[in-house]
């Protein structure tokens, strides 16, 4: 299995937190979300030690965290159902696709965007809105599986059956801001991230 599906971000840093608690004494952790046009700024700037992204920054060392799977989901009553057959993509451009694009300066992609947004979208900006958007019924939306899988269970959304490929994935890497130092605690909490995904990855293998 490529995709990390069961675990997102915030769990591998509460996890990597628990791992080095016993040992790194000194480790004070401050989480922010930013755009990728935050991501370089703050790299840059020396503001943050860690930041996980989709786009690696150029000058700085990125290295792959995990794959988080997207689906394309909608209404279960949603007209695109109504066929009982795989759907192209030029059937899906005649709907309106509903896209996470947050608000950021320097009009960057937000990571949750899977194409080019065609005229008839509708832009939000973070998940929850997009799934309740999509729950009255409108349009389709390219969403993180482990997002949509509460939905997906109590049978509020519907993957698509597309023809061809059903999902697609979105990289995550690590990158460290040049002032971390081998051996210091910045440095062993981003090891402990990624023997964490390490395990997670393993763990899914092990339930495929």
């Amino acid at each position: 299995w490529r995709y990390l599906n069961s675990q997102t971000a915030e769990h591998l840093l509460i996890q990597a937190v628990r791992q080095c608690s016993p040992s790194l004494h000194d480790l004070r952790l401050s989480v922010s979300e930013v755009t990728p046009d935050g991501a370089r700024r703050v790299l840059h700037a020396g503001e943050a030690d860690i930041v996980i992204g989709a786009q690696p920054v150029p000058g700085f060392a990125a290295s792959f965290l995990f794959e988080v799977e997207h689906i394309a989901v909608a209404h279960p009553a949603h007209p695109l159902f109504l066929g009982k057959r795989d759907i192209t993509h030029d059937e899906l451009n005649t709907h309106s696709q509903i896209v996470i694009a947050p608000a950021q300066q320097g009009g960057g992609a937000g990571m949750g965007e899977a194409v080019l947004p065609h005229p008839g979208s509708w832009r939000v900006c973070n998940p929850e809105r997009a799934i309740g958007i999509l729950r009255q019924g409108v349009g389709y939306a390219w969403l993180p599986r482990f997002q949509v899988q509460q939905a997906l269970d109590a049978r509020h959304l519907r993957a698509l059956p597309l023809a061809g490929a059903r999902h697609h994935g979105t990289r995550l890497y690590l990158m460290c801001a040049q002032s971390v130092a081998a051996g210091s605690v910045a440095r062993q909490f981003a090891d402990a991230l990624h023997a964490c995904s390490a395990r997670c990855r393993q763990a899914d293998t092990g339930q495929a």
